[in-house]
């Protein structure tokens, strides 16, 4: 289920961003809010639990169900410092 990465360009306080995630029917929309998200900080950000917890309403197990929905599909991996990091890049 791998899916292609892609680059994401950041201008101020706007991010645009490829609408393939947003095409895919087989993804949820929590997944692709939760992308979007991911995708409006800095390129390369590690995020933790707590990170996204502050920044979103749900509940830590729906933000790890989101997590684990979103490594299936190869948009975010696991970091080598115990949090997510956003898969970015060209296809």
């Amino acid at each position: 289920m791998a899916k292609s990465k892609f680059i994401i360009h950041k201008n101020h306080d706007y991010t645009v961003m490829s609408n393939r995630p947003f095409l895919d029917k087989s993804m949820s929309c929590d997944a692709k809010g939760l992308l979007a998200v991911m995708l409006s900080f800095q390129e390369g950000k590690v995020f933790r639990i707590s990170d996204l917890e502050a920044v979103c309403m749900e509940s830590r197990s729906q933000i790890l169900d989101v997590l684990e929905e979103l490594k299936r599909f190869d948009y975010v991996g696991l970091a080598e410092t115990n949090g997510y990091l956003v898969k970015e890049g060209e296809n």
